[in-house]
């Protein structure tokens, strides 16, 4: 027969959790909320959008946000030329 489970909270000292904070990464920007959308497109431009995420290393939200960042700064310099 199995022994019985034990769900009794195991106290850790506080100077085990001060270093294992200090191990743990801490985060370059504070939290902001996030959202999710969808997006209709073909399955070669979802592709395509995807290699190029793999290629940077970037989450989809994050290529998105690169994008649309480098959309604004050209056309801020007047170039519109980029696909539009």
């Amino acid at each position: 027969m199995p022994r019985k489970l034990d769900f009794t909270p195991v106290a850790v000292p506080t100077h085990e959790r001060a270093r294992e904070d200090a191990r743990r990464p801490k985060s370059r920007e504070a939290r902001r909320v996030t959202v999710q959308m969808s997006i209709r497109v073909g399955e070669d431009v979802y592709e395509d959008f995807r290699d190029m995420c793999r290629r940077e290393r970037r989450t989809n939200g994050d290529m998105l946000e690169t994008l649309m960042r480098e959309r604004q700064a050209r056309e801020a310099k007047g170039n519109t030329s980029a696909g539009s």
